[in-house]
């Protein structure tokens, strides 16, 4: 009996989400009603906890299938702060950045006004993270796991 089947794997997920977060903050930065962005920053809010979950779990040394996929979206996002052009700023803490993502997620979530420069470095963000796997040369291994 098959357990569990990765057919889509983890980082790919992650690049699809981030290409659909990228796709509805754009439209949202032109100024278009976009009916599914509630949806889109809940997944996008729901990522960025992911992440700190990873942080946790990788200064913990947990080890488990749901560390694993965290730890592997935590160094997705700081593989991404090192490649956006330009950097945010040497001393900015990785924890005080994906706070500050987080936020801006909640405001445009909460249909607060958000400035462009923020929506911006979100965008920028996820297009970093949505490219990191797009633009692997990486051959992906899918998982197929029997038990009896």
């Amino acid at each position: 009996m098959v357990e569990s089947r990765e057919i889509l794997p983890t980082s790919l997920d992650h690049a699809l989400l981030a290409n659909r977060v990228v796709s509805v903050l754009s439209q949202v930065v032109r100024g278009r009603h976009v009916p599914d962005k509630t949806s889109a920053m809940d997944e996008a809010l729901r990522f960025l906890r992911f992440i700190e979950k990873g942080k946790r779990s990788t200064e913990n040394r947990e080890v488990s299938q749901d560390s694993y996929e965290a730890a592997l979206a935590y160094g997705e996002a700081i593989r991404a702060l090192g490649l956006q052009l330009p950097p945010p700023e040497p001393t900015t803490d990785f924890g005080e950045f994906l706070d500050r993502l987080i936020g801006i997620t909640i405001e445009l979530r909460d249909d607060k006004e958000v400035d462009k420069t923020e929506v911006d470095s979100l965008a920028k963000f996820f297009k970093t993270v949505r490219d990191i796997t797009f633009g692997s040369r990486q051959a992906r291994i899918e998982i197929v796991k029997f038990t009896e």
